[in-house]
């Protein structure tokens, strides 16, 4: 009578065990096609690619929190373990050019990629699509990530806050969403005066003027180094030399070689005319920068101190030369700014500065991951997985906080 327990015991562990195999091997058809294994298990890969001098002390500081946070990712519900889909954990550390200030720089800045792709029945075997994937950057010490693009040089429209993500903001820019952790006491943004943004813009013209002048002799040049007396006899010289050496051997050849020789010749000759055509469109250019500087010098000069000192906002075609709004319809443009040269301290032994940016399989919602809604395809389905590591407030608090200090 004793061994009956055991007896059940056995049976209703073989029990589980086929229907565990069953779980695993079975196939959820979505509306694309794919083939989900939503309940094969997955793992987790996780990639250093530092630079070969990684012994730095920022390197070191980025290489710390990296492992932290990979290490708390880890311990989250959705990849303890992953099931239905594998994620790829790639730690990054980079020397960068920072053309977010006036001067670019050189700067050391780290990164983690994470990227979810679900398992797939694909041939009969069990296989990550890594075509499908969802999922999210962190930027560390980036300044490059904080504003999107540029209107001109380091000015850009201001991001503007739309959300929250635990108690962070979320900046809507030109390049999307993101989410901005400043651990510093310093703003992230300055604003651009009114007289500043038409000094860049002159300064820009101005530097497109030197470019094209620079062009325009270089193309000269060449072409003069084409079609020059000098040249020509050199050229028929060798062609001649050419001609005789080939009609010695083969006569057909050498006609048609002398025939493409003058059609070449023909070419050259045309090339005169588009000297004078392209002369002609680089002094227009030029001629065009330089009244567009007239007119943004003189609409500098019509501006009392005050206006000039005012903060500037842009719309596009607002008016005939800068672009600036006047202050009584403001409302209407975008706030300029510039990122805080010195937001970032690079010799510090702490984090400045972290971005959050998702990247969602749906691209109607890519960068939105609150607005995510479940519906029977793979983009979903991998999506839903994004989105539990978005909801996980314990993690992200936890997590964010540990890296600024």
């Amino acid at each position: 009578m004793k061994k009956l327990p055991l007896l059940i015991a056995i049976s209703l562990l073989s029990i589980n065990l086929i229907v565990a195999q069953n779980n695993i091997n079975t196939v959820v058809l979505d509306s694309d096609g794919n083939k989900l294994l939503p309940y094969s298990k997955g793992k987790v890969t996780v990639k250093d690619i530092y630079p070969d001098n990684s012994s730095s002390s920022t390197a070191k500081l980025y290489i710390e929190k990296l492992n932290n946070f990979t290490n708390a990712l880890k311990q989250t519900n959705p990849l303890n373990p992953p099931f239905g889909f594998e994620i790829s954990l790639s730690k990054w550390i980079a020397d960068i050019t920072d053309y977010s200030t006036s001067k670019p720089r050189d700067i050391i800045t780290a990164s983690l990629e994470a990227t979810l792709s679900p398992i797939c029945k694909i041939d009969e075997a069990p296989t990550v699509d890594w075509r499908i994937h969802s999922g999210f950057y962190i930027f560390m010490n980036n300044p490059t990530k904080l504003a999107g693009s540029p209107i001109i040089s380091d000015i850009y429209p201001c991001p503007r806050k739309i959300a929250d993500f635990y108690s962070y903001p979320i900046y809507s820019t030109t390049n999307g969403e993101i989410t901005i952790i400043n651990y510093t006491n310093k703003p992230i943004f300055l604003p651009v005066s009114q007289e500043e943004y038409i000094n860049t813009l002159i300064a820009d013209l101005e530097k497109k003027i030197k470019n094209d002048t620079k062009d325009k002799t270089k193309y000269k040049e060449d072409v003069d180094n084409l079609t020059g007396n000098e040249q020509k006899k050199q050229q028929q010289e060798e062609f001649e030399r050419a001609y005789n050496e080939l009609l010695k051997y083969d006569k057909k050849a050498a006609e048609e070689f002398k025939k493409s020789i003058q059609e070449a010749n023909k070419a050259l000759e045309a090339s005169s005319d588009d000297l004078n055509v392209a002369n002609e469109a680089y002094d227009n250019s030029i001629a065009i920068h330089k009244s567009n500087i007239e007119k943004l010098r003189s609409e500098l000069a019509g501006m009392s101190t005050v206006e000039r000192k005012r903060q500037a906002y842009y719309a596009l075609e607002a008016s005939e030369n800068s672009n600036l709004l006047p202050e009584s319809r403001k409302d209407l443009g975008e706030a300029l700014v510039k990122i805080n040269p010195q937001l970032v301290d690079f010799n510090s032994s702490k984090l400045q500065i972290i971005c959050i940016e998702w990247n969602l399989s749906n691209n109607s919602i890519k960068d939105k991951p609150r607005y995510y809604k479940t519906s029977n395809n793979s983009d979903s389905f991998i999506d839903s997985k994004t989105y539990q590591i978005y909801q996980d407030a314990e993690f992200w608090k936890n997590v964010l906080q540990s890296l600024g200090k």
